[in-house]
């Protein structure tokens, strides 16, 4: 039986006759100008000094407190972490940062692999405060991998909680070799936690672990950083080296006007995705005729608002009614819906408002009517389970920045095109209400029905499910482009269901470059064994070796 979508109608702001413009000024507005987060290291150290027995005083940020000083020394050029038997660990405390808002960093060197045991855990730890903290775990085991996870403790290491399980997010540590573990927690309704790793001699990741923590026992309030190393009660002494250590405390808000009332929110809801087929098995690798091209630019640099673009704050949603309409340099505190045709939206950021019901920063859900939307920001200033970027069909998005909403850009008809973008950062809640109190089912793209589909030259990174999921739970899914991206995470970067609708014709998938970090290991794309078939692929390759993808065969 197909998904189908629950429509709340709500009362909105309705601009019957609206060409918004650089320098227009609505009512309850004012002229703002986008610009980085104002971030400010807190604590930092770079160990140029020896001591013996403990760490000293950091660069910036006071003295560290250390579980027993006697592991600890300074060389001058890293401070040295040595832990002496197995089963036991060693922490050192920046007590003096209080933070809520936090990202810390730290670059480690193991000169000597675990070659035996469960390894070696390098952990960074952030909003610390008698005995709980959140962590995120890099453990490196026995065979040189290094897997990443993050953990919540409640006032004792006995009351642990799993936040996301380990991922492999190196294949192989390089001994000797400097490795940058990096954690992040903003929020306090709803933790977001981010963490990342990878060894210094490539480029750094986005973010390859993304959790919202909604639970009771969730850390809200402010606390120390901390470095732990542990090891497994079956791995034997190892020492590590510790450098370039940094906590910088967040302020993601920028200037706006001061508030004014604003409507109610009225969400075009959006479908809840439907769950990934199980792979099964791995079919033959696709054999690429010439090698996968590089993407001309990075479009991670280009994507959303253009440096410097003035912006004016709109506090509440905006329906457009007026065909042509032109919404340009707004700060828009609420949802966009589309009921005009040929309507433009540029040079802006949509943040959205609380939501009680899936819905999405910009849609033409009712309307259907075509959009086009360039050079544009759509980030949750509301985290939940039922906030997304675009719903509809027959629109334009090019050259946008996506991030932190539950699906980047839920398809659900024809004639849609998606270029230039960076999407990345997909919001997961551990029991999220859309799937009956289970974890959220979060794609990049999801397409539920829909012919001439473009995807091209984009960057997405992030989601728990897919980067693109096909579901056809509305109807049939045909002639869709996907070229030239740059793919990674999910279950799967690729997931094809055919359900009701049978077999996907017209799937073309070429030059792109995939990822390994998925969930069900090494699965680029999975296809069941009546679509496989009717797939045009071409120089689809791993981005660690630039060979050939395997398709996994689904359900």
């Amino acid at each position: 039986m197909k998904n189908r979508i629950a429509l709340a109608i709500m009362p909105a702001i309705t601009l019957a006759a609206m060409t918004l413009t650089l320098g227009a000024t609505p009512a309850h507005a004012d002229p703002i100008t986008t610009q980085p987060e104002k971030n400010r290291t807190v604590a930092s150290d770079t160990f140029g000094r020896t001591v013996s027995g403990g760490w000293g005083t950091s660069s910036t940020g006071g003295a560290y407190t250390l579980s027993k000083a006697s592991s600890f020394s300074t060389d001058g050029k890293a401070g040295v972490v040595s832990i002496p038997t197995p089963g036991s660990s060693r922490t050192a405390t920046l007590s003096g940062v209080s933070a809520t808002d936090v990202r810390v960093g730290q670059t480690f060197t193991v000169p000597a692999l675990p070659t035996t045991g469960g390894g070696l855990y390098v952990s960074s730890r952030l909003r610390v405060a008698k005995d709980s903290y959140y962590v995120a775990n890099l453990r490196i085991d026995a065979e040189g991998a290094a897997r990443l996870s993050v953990d919540r403790v409640n006032g004792s290491v006995a009351n642990t909680t799993s936040i996301i399980k380990d991922k492999v997010v190196l294949a192989k540590v390089p001994a000797g070799k400097p490795v940058r573990l990096e954690f992040q927690a903003t929020g306090t309704d709803a933790v977001m936690l981010r963490a990342r790793a990878w060894a210094t001699s490539g480029a750094m990741p986005d973010w390859q672990l993304t959790m919202s923590d909604k639970s009771a026992s969730r850390l809200a309030g402010a606390g120390a950083a901390a470095i732990n190393g542990y090891l497994s009660s079956t791995t034997p002494a190892l020492k590590f080296t510790v450098d370039d250590v940094s906590v910088v405390t967040l302020d993601p808000k920028p200037a706006a006007a001061a508030p004014a009332p604003a409507p109610k929110p009225a969400p075009a809801p959006a479908p809840a995705p439907a769950p990934a087929p199980v792979p099964e098995s791995a079919a033959k690798p696709v054999t690429p005729s010439a090698p996968a091209p590089v993407v001309s630019t990075d479009v991670r640099q280009t994507a959303g608002v253009p440096k410097g673009t003035k912006l004016t704050v709109h506090e509440g949603d905006i329906t457009v009614t007026k065909p042509g309409t032109v919404i340009d340099g707004l700060d828009v505190h609420g949802l966009i819906t589309i009921k005009a045709a040929n309507v433009t939206i540029k040079n802006s950021i949509v943040r959205g408002g609380p939501q009680t019901k899936n819905g999405a920063m910009i849609s033409n859900y009712t309307s259907g009517l075509p959009f086009t939307v360039l050079n544009t920001e759509l980030v949750a200033s509301h985290p939940s389970p039922y906030v997304n970027g675009i719903l509809g069909s027959n629109f334009t998005a090019r050259g946008l920045k996506i991030h932190d909403v539950i699906d980047g850009i839920h398809i659900i008809g024809d004639n849609v095109t998606v270029e230039d973008s960076w999407i990345y950062d997909n919001l997961h809640f551990l029991q999220d209400p859309n799937h009956k109190g289970t974890p959220s089912h979060d794609d990049t793209i999801q397409i539920q029905q829909g012919s001439n589909i473009r995807i091209a030259n984009n960057h997405m990174t992030g989601p728990h499910n897919a980067i693109v999921q096909i579901t056809q739970d509305r109807g049939v899914v045909s002639k869709i482009t996907f070229t030239k991206n740059i793919v990674d995470n999910g279950f799967c970067s690729i997931n094809i269901a055919q359900k009701n609708y049978g077999p996907i014709a017209g799937f073309t998938i070429t030059d792109n470059t995939f990822g390994r970090n998925t969930s069900h290991p090494n699965c680029a794309i999975v296809s069941p064994l009546t679509t496989t078939p009717l797939l045009t692929l071409a120089n689809n390759t791993w981005a660690d070796n630039g060979k050939a993808i395997s398709i996994t065969r689904g359900r």
